[in-house]
């Protein structure tokens, strides 16, 4: 959760690293870029499950292990990517670019597609029979 306390973060642009948002702030950045990455985090998301769900798993145990690894690195370089992209906008929110509210609807829809992705791992595993 996050703190609504003062941050240290060597990358603002005045003179004062020290910033508080105090949760009442107004969003002062143009959201549609965001709108527009969460967005194709989400298709890229359902483009995996979508995959996933039409695999032509291997009768051979080893070629199906293999197939899990593959599908299993996709899902965790795309997760690692909202992990990031999460961090941003935290960063957006402390430092008073965007509003709570606009911080909690974003961090809200990431979420939603990191739901996606445990699903597609799910289904994964159940096609492969493979967890590891």
């Amino acid at each position: 959760m996050l703190e609504q306390n003062n941050v240290n973060n060597p990358s603002t642009d005045d003179n004062t690293n020290n910033v508080t948002n105090d949760g009442e702030g107004e969003t002062t950045t143009d959201t549609s870029k965001i709108t527009s990455t969460i967005s194709d985090y989400n298709s890229e998301a359902e483009e995996i499950q979508s995959s996933i769900e039409n695999l032509n798993v291997p009768s051979n145990r080893s070629d199906a292990i293999d197939l899990y690894w593959e599908w299993k690195s996709t899902i965790e370089d795309l997760e690692n990517r909202l992990d990031s992209y999460e961090n941003e906008l935290e960063r957006m929110y402390r430092n008073n670019e965007l509003s709570y509210t606009d911080f909690r609807t974003f961090d809200d829809q990431i979420e939603d597609i990191e739901s996606i992705l445990d699903r597609a791992e799910d289904e994964l595993e159940r096609q492969t029979n493979y967890d590891d």
